[in-house]
């Protein structure tokens, strides 16, 4: 950003010293004020917000050809919302409706994934309250429009979290099916939905993750590595040792296929975050001779990629046997996660 403004500056600078063909036009300040809504430096906003003012003023005295259009007004309210400005940003959209240029779906798209960015309590309904307001002023939802709300549901961690998504997702497969264009959930919209079940209190989350997961295959969509961990997670909830043996079994079963299907995938890689949720699934649904074997698997696979962290380490400390220990770890079983060797953690 700092280098677009630089840049306009002499151009203006040139301009004002007589060459005409440097003189900056709409899309040279559209440029810059997009580069300002991208910027991760704060302040930029207020600055996105002064050029638009400014494009503004010498539209009314005259230069017609520097009317800031939508796409303009929008890149300043994402700039307001990437830092937190939410009664700028709220001024401005009123502005726009009340004033125009109007508001598209992808403006309120901006609004709508940015309560996403917040991840706090009420991120879901403050979205949803963008998605009605969008109806309200006849503007049509999108794909996009349906899938942020989903998202920021999910992530706001809301006891009723999971509940509004699904609620939101079942109305985007009914508009789909009523022949509304380009609304039907993609990987994305799966993934969401996925991410706000496993951080929900479902009681049953193992089946409701199966049945997205298959929903998801049958439809076409591959699930990539942040989907694929969310299940584990789901997985990883089962209710401990004491849950019956086949609702154990299953959860196993089920955290396998996801496990073998990211070290399969040519696309997908895994994290370290796949490794510690996979072993809390071993530990809650296995024991004896076959939880040491998936134990030791889960470990040379962990290693070898370079992704051991200091948690996953602990969790595999902790519940392992000794022999185990022994053999995985030499020197009798106990060695600080410092001590260890280097190339077991590459990748953190």
């Amino acid at each position: 950003a700092k280098k677009a403004e630089m840049l306009l500056q002499r151009m203006e600078r040139m301009a004002k010293d007589g060459n005409i063909s440097a003189k900056p036009n709409h899309m040279t300040y559209a440029t810059v004020i997009d580069c300002y809504s991208k910027s991760p430096q704060r302040g930029t906003a207020k600055k996105a917000r002064n050029l638009l003012d400014r494009l503004k003023q010498r539209a009314q005295e005259g230069e017609r050809d520097l009317e800031p259009n939508i796409n303009t007004h929008t890149a300043v309210l994402d700039a307001y919302s990437r830092e937190g400005q939410v009664a700028d940003a709220e001024k401005l959209l009123q502005d726009m409706e009340e004033q125009g240029p109007k508001p598209t779906s992808i403006t309120y798209n901006v609004l709508i994934k940015a309560q996403a960015r917040k991840r706090d309590a009420l991120a879901g309904v403050r979205a949803e309250a963008y998605l009605d307001r969008m109806k309200g002023n006849d503007v049509a939802p999108d794909r996009i429009s349906y899938s942020s709300c989903v998202d920021a549901y999910g992530k706001s961690h809301a006891p009723d979290a999971y509940d509004n998504a699904r609620r939101l997702f079942n109305e985007m497969v009914r508009l789909e099916a009523s022949g509304v264009p380009r609304m039907k959930p993609n990987k994305v919209t799966y993934g969401s939905l996925i991410n706000a079940l496993a951080v929900s209190s479902h009681p049953n989350k193992t089946d409701e993750a199966k049945h997205l997961y298959n929903e998801m295959k049958q439809n076409g969509l591959e699930v990539d590595t942040i989907t694929a961990n969310a299940l584990l997670r789901c997985c990883s909830n089962i209710h401990g040792r004491n849950s019956p043996k086949p609702i154990k079994r299953s959860t196993l079963q089920f955290a396998m296929e996801i496990f073998q299907t990211i070290h399969k995938s040519e696309r997908m890689r895994p994290s370290f975050h796949t490794y510690m949720l996979f072993l809390i699934v071993c530990r809650r649904t296995s024991k004896g001779e076959e939880y040491e074997k998936l134990v030791e698997m889960t470990f040379k696979l962990c290693t070898s990629n370079g992704l051991l962290d200091k948690k996953t380490y602990k969790t595999l400390a902790s519940d392992a046997s000794k022999p185990l220990l022994r053999r995985l770890l030499g020197r009798g079983g106990r060695v600080p996660f410092e001590e260890l060797p280097k190339q077991w953690s590459k990748k953190i």
